[in-house]
């Protein structure tokens, strides 16, 4: 990366991992990212349109910074946040739940549908109280901590750019 260029600045980030040229280091940093077991790691990854259409005109439109499929179909949204808004939560929700509805299409079994999972950089500390810096959140039953699915998952991962924003 050129000197002086933040690689956590959406243009910068998305040239590092968002380019068919750079696909290699994407299934690379998905596999630190998920730790696959040996058997099940990412070898391959089709990086998809980043827009997400409205399919009506009271949806919203959205733009992901990254979309992609590995080989087995699982979808992925890869984000870097900078700025911590009070509703990125809510919004990552919401990316994940378009990435999910798009594979079902008319005539459709439910079968069809692959786990999406959602992985978040932040330039901030989203969960103050913490101090890990990789998070991973799955649908779990509340008494008995087993996955209700395997197909909605959620990293958040801290990257911020000074110590001193883990009080903010």
């Amino acid at each position: 990366m050129i000197l002086g260029i933040d690689p956590k600045v959406d243009f910068a980030f998305k040239y590092m991992l968002g380019r068919d040229s750079t696909r290699a280091i994407l299934i690379d940093v998905l596999n630190k990212v998920l730790e696959p077991p040996a058997g099940r790691r990412i070898q391959e990854i089709e990086l998809m349109n980043p827009f997400n259409l409205q399919e009506s005109l009271d949806d919203k439109f959205s733009i992901l910074d990254i979309k992609a499929r590995d080989e087995s179909g699982q979808v992925y949204n890869i984000e870097m946040q900078m700025l911590a808004h009070p509703d990125y939560l809510k919004r990552i929700l919401y990316y994940w739940s378009k990435l999910y509805q798009q594979q079902l299409h008319e005539g459709n079994q439910y079968a069809v549908l692959r786990p999406t999972i959602s992985i978040s950089f932040l330039d901030h500390v989203l969960f103050p109280d913490v101090t890990n810096h990789h998070l991973r959140f799955r649908l779990l039953e509340d008494h008995h901590h087993f996955a209700m699915t395997q197909d909605i998952e959620f990293h958040i991962i801290n990257c911020p750019s000074s110590l001193k924003q883990r009080t903010s």
